[in-house]
């Protein structure tokens, strides 16, 4: 096996807001769809307990998370991600 190079990777997460650019909430449109328009969603989440819970609207703590550390830990702390100004 080689030993390979370690390199430093910055990567930038970007949470934008859709209703700036759609036409309607994300919430409303998803609601027009039909159960079998869900095709990459049911692959992913196909157990319906899952499927409905991944359908719903979430909150996110936009304000709290500026960086990965803060990503992982309001993960493991649900709690945080409903704590917004």
């Amino acid at each position: 096996m080689k030993k390979g190079v370690e390199k430093d990777v910055t990567r930038e997460l970007r949470f934008l807001d859709s209703f700036r650019f759609m036409p309607s909430s994300l919430d409303k449109l998803s609601k027009n769809l039909q159960m079998d328009q869900f095709i990459n969603l049911k692959k992913y989440f196909g157990d319906e307990k899952k499927f409905d819970l991944v359908r719903r609207k979430g909150i996110f703590a936009y304000d709290y998370v500026d960086s990965l550390e803060k990503l992982k830990e309001a993960s493991s702390k649900r709690g945080i991600l409903f704590q917004t100004q």
